[in-house]
This record gives structure tokens, sequence and C-alpha cells, in this order.
């Protein structure tokens, strides 16, 4: 008979699935996106169920606007319940950039319940961030340090006499500052319980992140100074789970530290992306990462050319009966006086559907590009200010710290009418 062992008995292997930005009530040029993102949720449910999935990460930007309608919170709370009727032991939701903090909390004690845990801001005690998952029996599983995103008001006091700088600088030192903070905590929970893996939960953008022209990303500082290294991240932290960046990528270089990406593409630029959600397992041995591909329920395509091109691709595309969303770019040396009419004939009882259509030969005699089917609703804010600054002539010096000045109103503002609803 063999002696005793010191180390503690070998735990099951526990499965994480890690998801992000889901963008519930997003549109693309008036195409609303709620029956795609029901239908990805659906899939969401049935993935967790076929992989026995143990704890659901969600790692921010769970909807589009701080002021969802009702059809998409419709989705998010039905995906709550139905997911309370799973297997799955835990789900951890932190807010994202474009979430209302108050409205994810509202429901916070309520879904506890249901071992749904909720963080829609930030706490001056880190310990309010550190979430212990424990299975039925009362046995601790993991450890979550749940960060929702972090606002500049949150880490920083505006000084007088501030270059832009200095407020960058400011700002990566006091994310980097909290996120040490809420680590800490977590650790020494480590040292005072039984230690369990430990997975950091967050909505950032990190040094290096890579972005997609048009993919949705709201950039919230200027320039890449107000990007959050790596180095944030301990090597003592199993896993970490990020949100903010749609396109699916491990941070600096390290395989444990990923975003997941938005479940379908936001825009067109996504297109040809493989989108997946990294499955993690988690156990006494060295994390393991798996990802599994999404399906794509709605195929956008950018067709770009002359006319013959684009009338050729428009006929290929007709042949595969898959409905697509068509971006097209008309880029001939001749001026097509009846475009819209020519395409519109020819898409015309298929099951194609042309969302823009911009007509570069304009621009080229000193007019901007005709865009057809972009309306108001399809830009961000940050959109119509760049806007405002190139009709107005704005040098591109000016830029930055006009552009810093109005992202600091608009957060303000932000925050003042989170205020007034959690209040009300």
């Amino acid at each position: 008979m063999g002696m005793p062992s010191d180390r503690p008995p070998s735990r099951r292997p526990l499965r994480v699935l890690h998801t992000a930005d889901w963008h519930l009530g997003r549109s693309l040029y008036g195409r609303s996106r709620l029956a795609e993102s029901a239908t990805f949720l659906n899939w969401l449910l049935a993935t967790i169920e076929t992989h026995h999935v143990d704890v659901l990460l969600m790692a921010g930007d769970v909807f589009d606007s701080t002021t969802p309608s009702y059809q998409a919170q419709q989705l998010y709370y039905q995906f709550l319940a139905n997911i309370a009727k799973t297997d799955c032991q835990h789900v951890v939701i932190i807010a994202g950039n474009h979430d209302s903090p108050s409205l994810i909390n509202a429901p916070k004690t309520l879904l506890k319940s249901l071992n749904i845990h909720v963080l829609g801001q930030p706490s001056s005690s880190p310990s309010d961030e550190v979430i212990t998952l424990s299975d039925a029996t009362g046995n601790p599983l993991i450890r979550v340090c749940a960060v929702p995103f972090l606002r500049e008001g949150d880490v920083r006091v505006s000084r007088a006499g501030e270059t832009q700088d200095d407020k960058n600088r400011q700002f990566v030192e006091g994310v980097m500052a909290h996120y040490a903070r809420c680590i800490d905590e977590a650790q020494q929970c480590q040292d005072r319980n039984e230690p369990v893996p430990l997975v950091v939960m967050g909505h950032l953008f990190t040094a290096g992140g890579v972005t997609i022209d048009g993919d949705g990303v709201r950039e919230l500082q200027v320039g890449s100074l107000s990007h959050i290294p790596a180095s944030v991240f301990p090597p003592s932290c199993a896993y970490v789970a990020l949100g903010h960046l749609h396109v699916p990528q491990i941070v600096g270089g390290n395989e444990t530290v990923r975003y997941s990406g938005s479940p379908f593409a936001m825009g067109f630029g996504e297109a040809t992306q493989q989108k997946t959600l990294p499955l993690v397992t988690l156990s006494d041995q060295p994390t393991v990462v798996e990802l599994i591909p999404i399906p794509c329920w709605q195929p956008l395509v950018t067709i770009r050319g002359d006319l013959a091109h684009i009338t050729s691709e428009l006929h290929r595309l007709m042949e595969s009966m898959l409905p697509y969303w068509v971006d097209i770019e008309y880029t001939g040396a001749e001026v097509v006086s009846q475009l819209r009419t020519h395409i519109e004939e020819q898409v015309q009882g298929s099951c194609l559907s042309v969302l823009r259509l911009s007509d570069f030969t304009k621009s080229a005699v000193g007019l901007r590009p005709q865009q057809v089917g972009e309306s108001l609703g399809d830009l961000t804010d940050l959109d119509v200010f760049h806007r405002c600054l190139d009709r107005h002539g704005i040098p591109d010096d000016q830029r930055p710290e006009l552009i810093q000045t109005y992202l600091e109103a608009v957060d303000l503002l932000g925050r003042e009418v989170d205020e007034m609803v959690g209040n009300s």
C-alpha cells in the first residue's frame, strides 16, 4: 500500500465557455440583426448542452445601445431564463462600453438566485469584483475577477492644464491599478481559502489589439497610447476572457489571454472572418483552449469594380440561392447615370439584398460618394462628429484634442443619464 500523498485530490476538469460583444439590437444599414441574434443565442444554448459547459463568461457589450429596445431586452432575458434550465452551473456577465451599467445591474439580486452574476459598474472595493463560483455542494470551482468596462471618470481625476498625453498616461495607469487591486484581492482570497483556478474578465482595448474598419468598435480614447499593455494580466491567471474587440484573437502571444470576438460579422469588413468561441478546460493541468466555430447565418459580401464586374458577381451570388446582404462599390471609369436603377433591376425577385451602393466616380470629380441605404441610425455618435470635423475643414493636428474633449463630454453625459435612470 503506497504512502498517502500531501497533494489535494484531482478536480474534475471544468469547462468554461467565453463569449462577448453580442450587441443585441444592432442594425446594419437599416436592417435589424435581431433574428440573427436570436438564432445565435439558441445555438449558444445548444452548444452549452453539447459540450457540457459548466460556466459561461460574457465579457461585455450585451447590447448595442445604453437604451436597448424592448425586443433586444426580451432576447437577453429569455436567454437567461433558458440557460438557467441547463446544466450550466454559473453565468458571469460584465457590462461593456455600449451597455448601461444600471440596466445590467437592475436584476442583480434576482439573477444571483439563478447563479447568474452581473457586474454593471466598477466598484471602489476590489472584493465586489471577485466572485468565487461553487458547485451545488458548496465546493469552490473557480475564482473570477470580473471587471466591467472602466470609463475615464472611474480611474482618473481631471486636472487643469493637462495635455492629451497626460490624460492617456493617467488613464492607462488608472486601469492597470484597478486590475492590480482586483487580482491582488483574488490572490489573497486564494491564500485564505482553498486555491482554485483564477480567471479574469475585462472589457478593454489591449495594446496590439486588431480591429477592422467598420466593425463598430468604439475608440473611447484617442490613439494607441491609451491601450492597456498585456502585462496587466499576471501569469497566475489560468485564463483571461476579454471583450471589446470584434476580431477573435490572442493577446501578447499568450493562448490563455483572448478576445472571443463578436458572434457574427458586425459589418462588411468582417464578412470573411470565421467567428469562434473559446471553450476553456481548467484542471490541475495547464489550461486547454479549443475554438468552436460559429455558423454564419447571414452572409455578407462586398463587390467592388466596374459595371460589368458588379453585374457578373450579382448573377453568381444569385445562383448560390443564399440570402446575401450586399455592399456595392462602383469604381468604374465611366459615370453611370442610372446606376441604382440598374442594380435594382439585376437583383429584383432574387434572394439578394443590396444594403449599400457607393458610387466612387462622383468623388473623383469632387463630390462625396453616393451611399444608398445609409441612415443616421447606422452611424455612431463618433462617426457623426468625425463628419462634422470634415465638413468644417478642421486640420488634422487639431483633431485629437477636440475628439478627446467630445468623448469626455459624451461620457459625462452618459454617466449623468445613467444615474438619473438608476435613481428613478
